[in-house]
C-alpha cells in the first residue's frame, strides 16, 4: 500500500469514528476512593498535619513569611511527604487587610497580634491531604476574629453532619445559611472534591455563585475538602478552616487529627500555644 492509499484508508476509518468527551464522567469516578486509596490519603493527611504543626512551632515575632517555609517543610520532608502547596496570609488582627492566603510567601515580618491563615496540602505518593487553619501570634483573638472562627467551625460541623450518601446541594446550603445570617460571606468555595487533584463538585453557598454541580448527589467514599472560610463583606478580614473528609453513612469524616480550634502560637503561657492538642 502506497502513501496515497494509506492516507485514503485512514481517512475512511476516521470518518466512522465517534468522539465523546468523558472528562467529566472520569473525574467523577476518581472522586470515589477505594479502601486502599483512603489509606494513602490518611498518610497524606498525616503529613499535612505535620506541616500545620511545623507552622505553629515556627510562628514567632520577627520571622518573615517566606522563612516559615522551613518549619512547614521540616514537619514532613523527613518522613517522605511530598509538597503539594502551602499558602499563607499574615496581617494585624486590629487592622487587617487580607482575608485569604496568597500563593507566594511574602517578605512581611510576623508581629505580635497578627492573625495568620493557611491552606496546606502535603501528599503521600501523590495522595494529598488538605488542612486549612488560622493562628494568632502571642495574642488572644479580637472579637471579630473570634466570631468569624466560631461561625466557620459551626458551619464545618453542620456541613459535615449532612454530607452523607444521598445528600444534595440543598442540604449543604441549608447547613451553611448561618454564614449569611450572621452578616458574613465566603471568598473560596465552601467545599470541593479532592484527592489526586482538584475534583468536582464545586460547592458554594446559597448566597454566592452556584456552579454546574448544583444537582450533585453525594455518595459514600467520595472525598472532599470542607472549608467554610468565612470573611467579612468588605473582604478585609477572614479565617481559614477546613479538612479533607470522606463521605460516610454517618456524615463526612475528617482524615486529619490536627487541632481544629483557633491556634494561639508563640507564648507558652497561652493555652494551645504551638498547636498542641489540649
Amino acid at each position: 500500500m502506497d502513501a496515497h492509499q494509506q492516507h485514503a484508508s485512514m481517512a475512511a476509518a476516521a470518518a466512522r469514528v465517534e468522539f465523546r468527551d468523558v472528562t467529566s464522567a472520569y473525574r467523577r469516578i476518581r472522586l470515589t476512593k477505594s479502601a486502599e486509596e483512603l489509606t494513602w490519603l490518611k498518610k497524606g493527611a498525616a503529613f499535612t498535619d505535620a506541616a500545620l504543626q511545623g507552622l505553629a512551632d515556627g510562628l514567632v515575632p520577627g520571622v518573615r513569611e517566606y522563612e516559615l517555609a522551613k518549619p512547614i517543610e521540616m514537619g514532613y520532608l523527613k518522613g517522605g511527604g511530598m509538597t503539594g502547596m502551602y499558602y499563607l496570609a499574615s496581617t494585624p488582627m486590629r487592622n487587617p487587610d487580607r482575608s485569604v492566603p496568597a500563593q507566594v510567601l511574602s517578605t512581611r515580618v510576623i508581629e505580635v497580634g497578627d492573625v495568620v491563615s493557611c491552606e496546606i496540602s502535603i501528599a503521600y505518593a501523590g495522595y494529598a491531604g488538605q488542612g486549612l487553619r488560622t493562628y494568632t501570634v502571642q495574642a488572644e483573638p479580637t472579637p471579630l476574629i473570634a466570631e468569624l472562627h466560631a461561625v466557620a467551625e459551626e458551619v464545618f460541623h453542620k456541613v459535615s453532619a449532612v454530607m452523607r450518601p444521598g445528600a444534595t446541594m440543598e442540604d449543604i446550603w441549608a447547613a451553611a445559611d448561618m454564614i449569611a445570617d450572621r452578616g458574613f460571606t465566603i471568598r473560596d468555595g465552601l467545599a470541593h472534591g479532592y484527592g489526586i487533584g482538584l475534583l468536582p463538585p464545586a460547592v458554594r453557598t446559597r448566597d454566592t455563585t452556584h456552579s454546574l454541580d448544583d444537582d450533585w448527589v453525594f455518595e459514600e467514599n467520595q472525598t472532599l475538602v470542607i472549608q467554610p472560610n468565612v470573611i467579612t463583606l468588605d473582604e478585609t478580614t477572614g479565617v481559614q478552616i477546613g479538612d479533607l473528609c470522606v463521605v460516610t453513612p454517618d456524615g463526612a469524616c475528617s482524615l486529619h487529627s490536627f487541632p481544629f480550634e483557633l491556634i494561639r502560637t508563640g507564648n507558652p503561657e497561652i493555652p494551645n500555644s504551638g498547636g498542641v492538642r489540649p
